[in-house]
């Protein structure tokens, strides 16, 4: 498997299992996503507004294009709403992705830091840091929606390709 290959079947897991947190927050009712359910864990709406948000801002660093403006809880008032606002950034993703090739791949300091200096690190470095970013959130989000008896069921990376729930 090629690096660009890598980097693509990764992002398609992360809209996999994402798409496996929609439908389990689905069966909640949404009020139960807005507050804190679990001690040590933000509301489940407040941890998906910010992992998109984190994508679609890393998205911008990989591009070089201006910091992304946090995203308020307040503007996703719905499942469907946060899917839908998900759906357009991870567009944007796939997008950049078919403009990469294995060189930019392994290219270091094309991404700056929040110090605006070059990371030392390659693209792919630096986007496996971002899909890494939503597996950890996505745990904590499975973990509450479990709680709340909504369970997306099994998350791991090699579910996607034997189709198991």
């Amino acid at each position: 498997m090629s690096t660009l290959e890598l980097i693509t079947t990764y992002y398609r897991y992360q809209q996999w299992a994402n798409r496996r947190i929609f439908e389990a927050a689905e069966r909640v009712p949404f009020e139960q996503l807005t507050v804190p359910v679990l001690s040590g864990f933000d509301p489940v709406r407040s941890t998906l507004g910010h992992m998109m948000w984190a994508q679609l801002h890393w998205l911008h660093r990989f591009q070089g294009l201006p910091r992304v403006p946090d995203f308020e809880p307040a503007d996703f008032p719905d499942v469907d709403s946060i899917r839908q606002r998900w759906h357009e950034i991870d567009a944007a993703t796939f997008a950049f992705i078919e403009t990469l090739n294995e060189e930019r791949l392994t290219e270091s300091g094309l991404v700056l830091g929040s110090d605006q200096q070059p990371l030392p690190y390659p693209l792919l470095h630096v986007m496996l840091h971002q899909a890494n970013h939503q597996i950890y959130h996505r745990g904590e989000v499975a973990a509450v929606l479990t709680h709340l008896g909504a369970s997306p069921g099994e998350l791991d990376f090699n579910r996607m390709f034997d189709g198991r729930r």
